[in-house]
């Protein structure tokens, strides 16, 4: 009888703890502290990771964490770049909610150590591991526009600076960098309702990688796609003057801009027919006429940042010489080889008059060319000597090689990414001719290191 009266007090006292946890729960203030959790949408190893972690250390977090801050530095001196991305994972879990812990790890990874990378595949693996660091941080802080905008930003700035990554970038996702961008500055811009000035910041941005995107598709011979992205500029534009009713006449401007590449677009598109008929001459014909329409463009917008417009022009220029000027070098052409060099050269310093913003751009773009006219020059006349079975060809070879890397060295840095395999395959020739090479090139590249590890 008494173990019956105390199983139902135990049952009535039981019931009554969860009568009134439920009602705890119900409540509003424990309904903000719940909402507040910054661990409720962690995955268990997470929570467990970063929750029992800092409580474990306790009082120590802060001495931990700089701790770690000055370790990473020392290792960053020695280039022990995977001890370092460790540390930076351990300092990213101790501190998950900083956005300047994670923006400043997302930068180091994509900038600062992805620039001291041996090869292109190590470059990419950084880059890479960059930009998911940032997306990992604005999943941890979904309320930080600032972070999506950080995410946005690898894809506008970093990723572009090398043509490899973007290629990259478009062949593992079948979106290009730009497009990615489009995407996360949206996603910030939609959280950055209270701020005019960042909402206007961002449709900048958003507005420029629209701009990208055209001739990033028109280098993918997509005309389609580029030229349905024009009107959708020009449109985005003239809403960015509707909506903040400021600098009105910039943006229809800018808004201009899409629209008149329609004529340059479609002699690019021209080109590419001809090319796939196999028609060179109407090729090379169409080639020089959308050149010739973009740098209308240029002369008619001056003033305005059209660094799109003339990425473009340069790709335009780098597929003339390498269709018209190395074909000619590989038949021995002299003449016709210099002739097509000397044209990309002459248009370069054309492009746009002495007053214009970009005429230092196109200056420095034609000095390039004048420079590697001395390796055209010296591969054109070797390999003629080759043709012509001529006793010196050897020694002519061996001239090429070093005017190539005379002019590699000094353009070193620059994103010049067809130059290496021409090299390559200049001493080729040269040790097929019998040339000795003190220290060729040609040696296969070191493999990759190891991938780094995937995150969920």
């Amino acid at each position: 009888m008494r173990f019956l009266r105390g199983l139902l007090l135990g049952t009535a006292a039981f019931g009554a703890l969860v009568a009134t946890q439920l009602a705890i729960d119900a409540s509003p203030e424990k309904i903000e502290t719940v909402r507040a959790n910054p661990y409720q949408e962690l995955p268990p190893t997470d929570y467990l990771t970063e929750y029992l972690g800092t409580m474990l250390i306790g009082g120590f977090k802060p001495i931990a964490v700089d701790f770690l801050w000055m370790r990473c530095t020392t290792l960053e001196e020695q280039k022990q770049f995977q001890e370092i991305k460790t540390i930076l994972s351990l300092i990213s879990r101790l501190q998950p909610w900083s956005e300047q812990v994670w923006s400043y790890i997302a930068w180091n990874l994509a900038f600062n150590i992805a620039h001291q990378a041996a090869t292109p595949e190590e470059r990419w693996r950084w880059v890479s591991e960059g930009i998911l660091t940032a997306k990992e941080g604005a999943r941890r802080n979904p309320g930080s526009f600032k972070l999506k905008h950080d995410v946005g930003f690898l894809y506008y700035y970093r990723v572009p600076q090398q043509k490899d990554l973007k290629r990259r970038v478009y062949a593992e996702t079948q979106l290009d960098c730009y497009e990615h961008a489009r995407n996360w500055f949206q996603m910030a811009k939609s959280q950055a309702e209270g701020s005019v000035g960042r909402r206007y910041e961002f449709d900048s941005f958003i507005l420029d990688c629209l701009l990208h995107h055209i001739f990033e598709a028109a280098s993918r011979h997509q005309y389609e796609e580029a030229l349905s992205s024009a009107a959708s500029a020009s449109s985005y534009a003239r809403s960015i003057a509707t909506t903040y009713g400021q600098h009105i006449l910039f943006w229809e401007r800018r808004g201009e801009v899409p629209t008149e590449s329609v004529p340059a677009l479609e002699s690019e598109r021209a080109m590419w027919e001809a090319e796939q008929r196999g028609d060179l001459e109407a090729a090379a014909r169409y080639r020089v006429e959308a050149f010739g329409r973009y740098a209308m463009l240029l002369r008619r917008f001056n003033g305005l940042n059209l660094g799109a417009v003339e990425d473009r022009m340069e790709e335009l220029l780098e597929a003339h010489v390498i269709g018209e000027a190395f074909p000619r070098c590989d038949r021995g052409e002299v003449a016709g080889a210099q002739a097509a060099l000397d044209w990309a050269i002459e248009v370069a310093r054309q492009t746009v008059p002495a007053d214009h913003f970009s005429y230092p751009y196109w200056m420095g773009t034609a000095q390039q060319w004048v420079d590697f006219k001395s390796c055209l020059t010296a591969e054109v006349t070797a390999q003629a000597a080759t043709l012509a079975k001529s006793p010196d060809a050897a020694a002519k070879w061996t001239a090429a090689v070093e005017q190539y890397k005379y002019f590699g060295e000094n353009y070193a840095g620059t994103d010049i990414d067809w130059l290496d395999d021409r090299h390559r395959l200049i001493e080729s020739r040269a040790l097929a001719a019998g040339a000795v090479l003190d220290a060729p090139s040609l040696a296969p590249p070191p493999p990759p290191p190891p991938p780094l590890p995937k995150r969920r």
